[in-house]
Order: C-alpha cells, then sequence, then structure tokens
C-alpha cells in the first residue's frame, strides 16, 4: 500500500512540476506581448503628440492639410513590426511548451501506469455518459 502511495504521490508530483513549467512559459510569452503592446502604445501617444504640437503652430487651412497628410500618409511600418514581434513571441512559447511536454512525456508517462486504471482515469467520459442538466438526464434516460 505504501509502495502505490508513493508511486501515486510521485506521478502528481510530476505533474505539478510540469504544469508549472508550462504556466510559467505561458505567462512569460504573455509578458513579452504585453511589453510590445506597451512600446507601441507609447510610440503612437507621441506620434499623436507631435502631430497636435504641429497643428497647434500651423496658421493657415493649407498647412493644417499639408501636416495632416505629412504625419498619416506614412505606412505603418511599426504596427507591422509589432504584429511581427508577437507572432514570434507566439511561436516561441508554443516551441517551449512543446518542448517541456516533450522532454517531460516519459516521466508522466512512467508514473500514470503504475497507478492502476482506478487510480486516474485514462480518457474523459463521453458526453453520453455525463448529463450536463436534468432536461439531458431526462432525454439520455427517455
Amino acid at each position: 500500500m505504501k509502495t502505490e502511495t508513493d508511486t501515486a504521490l510521485d506521478a502528481y508530483q510530476q505533474q505539478l512540476v510540469v504544469t508549472r513549467e508550462i504556466s510559467e512559459a505561458f505567462f512569460e510569452g504573455a509578458g513579452r506581448i504585453e511589453n510590445v503592446w506597451l512600446e507601441q502604445t507609447g510610440r503612437i501617444l507621441d506620434e499623436q503628440l507631435k502631430f497636435f504640437r504641429a497643428a497647434a503652430a500651423v496658421q493657415d487651412p493649407q498647412g493644417l492639410a499639408a501636416l495632416h497628410s505629412a504625419f498619416f500618409s506614412q505606412s505603418p511600418n511599426d504596427l507591422i513590426k509589432a504584429q511581427q514581434q508577437i507572432l514570434n513571441v507566439v511561436t516561441d512559447t508554443q516551441t517551449r511548451i512543446s518542448k517541456i511536454l516533450s522532454n517531460n512525456a516519459s516521466l508522466l508517462k512512467a508514473g500514470f501506469p503504475s497507478l492502476g486504471s482506478k487510480a486516474i482515469p485514462l480518457a474523459t467520459p463521453e458526453s453520453s455518459n455525463t448529463p450536463v442538466s436534468k432536461k439531458e438526464s431526462a432525454h439520455a434516460k427517455g
């Protein structure tokens, strides 16, 4: 009995370690995406401030039209760069999570079979076996 308990505890500890590593990878990626958005937002606000300062200094309608064209005809290179950075972060995060799972797959596979089929279900129950509501339960019986 003691061996089964130790094996189950080891398997659960391994699962917790893997879950923690995956969570760290996910939250690190989310933090990197947040930094990209904060930098991009700062750039946009700086550009808007420059535009409003320049617009306040303009004294004729033609100058305002030229100013508007100068500021808003620029290509969105910064936005494209930010999107590329975000896609890179997502890809890096997915790769890191895949590596964590592949590195720990053998440990997890080794622990679970020793627990027996009663300790940990290997598959989720079928939806027909687990009614969600009373209406579905009555429908399943009828």
